[in-house]
């Protein structure tokens, strides 16, 4: 489990330290301090393949921006993610609600928490919106 946690902070710390380099140089129109964790999160939708989404795809929940005009910071973080090995679909779905936790306990110290709360109430886990997790 400590490998997971180490590669979480890895891609957390490298979406972060992006957008904090050359003091924010990076930041696109709209950048929220929460967008980095929000990635983090997405990518973890992705690799994790355990959420449905009720409309469209999870990286909807970023601005366009994050996605093209980053210098493939997604993809970096998304090659991070890729590196959590967990068994079984129980076990994902307990790491990524874990994440939830932990971010929602730190959510008021960002702006821009109003997209996480948009993006939890549009994924799901076995049936159940994520923001009642």
């Amino acid at each position: 489990m400590d490998k997971i946690i180490n590669l979480i902070w890895m891609a957390i710390g490298e979406a972060d330290d992006y957008f904090h380099r050359l003091g924010g140089a990076g930041r696109y129109a709209g950048f929220e301090e929460f967008d980095p964790v929000l990635l983090v999160a997405i990518m973890l939708c992705e690799e994790l393949s355990i959420v449905d989404i009720d409309q469209g795809s999870v990286r909807d929940h970023l601005p366009i921006e994050m996605w093209n005009k980053t210098d493939g910071l997604p993809e970096k973080v998304r090659r991070i993610v890729a590196g959590i090995q967990v068994p079984t679909n129980e076990e994902k779905i307990e790491l990524f609600k874990e994440f939830i936790h932990y971010v929602n306990s730190r959510k008021t110290k960002f702006s821009g928490f109003w997209r996480w709360d948009g993006f939890l109430n549009k994924i799901r886990i076995n049936g159940i919106a994520c923001s009642l997790l």
